[in-house]
């Protein structure tokens, strides 16, 4: 099991959050403690995959206005087959192992939705041990927190 954040580490994310992009000196005025203090504590949680920093994109603001949540039922020993070729594709953002009536959830986003459904009717729901499948177009989002989110390590 990993380590829980420290308070110290607690208060740090709350002053990242909102823009990483603060300056080291100014976090560690805010902490009263040194910079050095600030670039150590940083290396340690990136190295530690506790945390990365990175750029977020609005799909809205890039033509990905179509977004779909697809969940497939797949045969158990095709799973991970399946998995590995939907992570190749570059229309998908998000792959999950779930429980429940689906095994596998994805989201998709491009520029149309006639493009995604003819990638999924295509291409995804003829992959090998791919049983079912059904395909939700997302019309709004009305909350998406960021603050937390798997670090993939491949």
């Amino acid at each position: 099991m990993k380590e829980p954040l420290d308070d110290f580490e607690e208060q740090l994310f709350e002053i990242l959050k909102p823009d990483a992009r603060v300056s080291n000196r100014v976090v560690a005025d805010e902490l009263k403690v040194t910079e050095g203090a600030i670039r150590h504590r940083l290396r340690k949680l990136t190295s530690a995959k506790s945390m990365r920093v990175s750029a977020l994109v609005n799909p809205a603001k890039v033509n990905q206005t179509a977004i779909v949540d697809v969940r497939l039922v797949v045969e158990t020993a095709a799973i991970k087959r399946v998995i590995d070729a939907l992570k190749e594709i570059d229309q998908i953002g998000y792959v999950a192992l779930v429980s429940g009536a689906s095994d596998i959830l994805f989201i998709m986003t491009d520029e149309s939705l006639d493009d995604l459904f003819t990638l999924y009717e295509s291409k995804i729901i003829e992959l090998e041990g791919v049983i079912t499948g059904t395909i939700h177009v997302i019309r709004g989002i009305h909350k998406h927190v960021l603050e937390l989110t798997h670090i993939m390590e491949d």
